[in-house]
């Protein structure tokens, strides 16, 4: 049976207030495309990374699923530079 919490309208997600976001997808596969750079895919992690841009290997997992992912774009960026 339905509850009275069953029929409220969802209310939107609002963004938290505070100061936008530091990292995005780009500034990710950029700096990642440098170290790889200097490197090989192989040497790419998300902690080495992470140190370069200086945050945490977390704040990157908003910007890209994960490691697989994240090499899928430098690829794809490596690609376009040609």
């Amino acid at each position: 049976m339905p509850t009275q919490s069953d029929k409220r309208p969802m209310k939107k997600r609002r963004s938290a207030p505070g100061r936008p976001a530091r990292l995005s997808r780009e500034l990710i596969a950029d700096a990642a495309l440098e170290l790889v750079a200097s490197g090989t895919l192989v040497d790419l992690t998300m902690r080495t990374l992470a140190g370069r841009l200086e945050a945490t290997p977390m704040a990157l997992y908003k910007h890209v699923a994960g490691r697989d992912e994240l090499a899928a774009l430098v690829s794809t960026r490596r690609s376009l530079a040609l």
